[in-house]
């Protein structure tokens, strides 16, 4: 049974570690290495949120292979160059640094002001972490290291939250064998037009998390609304229809670091309760008093390539000016690992 099956790898997890982790492995077309070595220890921490049977599929499929068709090839070694694969993380990075390719300053296009964004670059969270002491331990961390002259201590400041370590937090995000897609889903997710800066509601997986969220006739008259916007030439009329809510569910990308390239996720329940009470957090957090002083407030920020959506926020700064201030998407969508930023309005 699974219980036995998970057993028998928790206790033979180095060897089943070595052959994932070889260059035979790693060459093979029907799996991608990075990613099966990340579920496999996400496992051995967490054996009850995955089918061991996967595992052990993989594992006697790359034996027989080894067995059957590389009976001549040199025993397999250790895997090379695993950082170079696209869902391992970035390279570390320091906090008042901006992610490649990316500026720390951005004049806003909403009220002109020169805003300073720093990506804050973090571990994996799970639906174990506890968030409001992972996000402390975040911001002592970038006071306690920040350089004298990176912000003014006078500047008001913000705290940004991706909204997707929040839903991930609140057990709001699945890996995709965890969601069962309908008929409808299926059938729906096909008419849904995928762009490069995510999925959106162009999976089954996610489709499905849609229509539980908001309910299949809602989707469905969303969907004809939106169909019948593309023959006007309008766009966006499906998610102007379903709500706000469906447009921050997203699916898995292979651009992205585990586990978002094998997950689907709903977007984060009570976003406003969540920033209000990360505010009263970083009030009580060991900071600078000048830090404090200046604190203006938490978003729940939904940000990518092409757009941007404040979930939730207890700061009197407007919707529009929050968004704005992440036109360029600084935080980025790939491996940065960077979902949290202190936002500074530097004039």
């Amino acid at each position: 049974d699974d219980d036995a099956a998970a057993g028998l790898l928790l206790a033979l997890r180095e060897p089943v570690r070595e052959v994932f982790a070889s260059d035979s492995f790693a060459a093979r077309p029907y799996a991608d290495a990075p990613t099966v070595r990340a579920l496999f220890e996400d496992f051995l921490a967490h054996p009850r949120r995955h089918d061991p049977e996967r595992f052990w599929r993989l594992l006697n499929l790359e034996l027989w292979l080894r067995d059957a068709v590389d009976a001549d090839a040199a025993p397999a070694g250790p895997a090379t160059a695993v950082d170079e694969a696209p869902t391992a993380p970035a390279p570390a990075k320091p906090d008042h640094e901006p992610n490649p390719g990316k500026e720390l300053d951005l004049v806003s296009a909403e009220d002109g002001r020169r805003y300073r964004r720093f990506p804050v670059q973090t571990g994996l969270v799970d639906r174990d972490t506890d968030l409001q002491a992972y996000l402390r331990g975040e911001i002592e961390d970038f006071f306690r290291d920040l350089p004298a002259d990176a912000m003014p201590q006078d500047a008001p400041w913000h705290f940004s939250v991706s909204e997707k370590i929040v839903a991930i937090t609140q057990g709001r995000s699945y890996y995709t064998w965890e969601v069962r897609p309908s008929v409808a889903a299926r059938v729906l997710s096909r008419l849904v037009t995928r762009t490069p800066a995510g999925i959106g509601l162009g999976d089954p997986t996610t489709m499905q998390l849609a229509i539980q969220e908001a309910g299949l006739p809602r989707i469905v008259l969303s969907a004809a609304a939106g169909a019948a916007g593309k023959v006007a030439g309008k766009r966006g009329v499906f998610y102007n229809v379903v709500g706000g809510n469906v447009r921050a569910i997203d699916g898995p990308t292979t651009y992205s670091t585990f586990p978002a390239n094998v997950s689907a996720k709903l977007p984060p329940a009570e976003p406003d309760r969540v920033a209000a009470e990360v505010s009263a957090m970083i009030r009580a957090a060991d900071i600078p008093a000048w830090a404090k002083a200046s604190f203006a407030g938490t978003v729940v920020m939904d940000a990518n390539d092409i757009g941007r959506n404040a979930l939730g926020k207890d700061t009197a700064a407007s919707a529009a000016v929050l968004e704005a201030a992440f036109a360029d998407n600084p935080l980025g969508q790939g491996r940065e690992r960077t979902p949290l930023a202190v936002v500074v309005r530097m004039d």
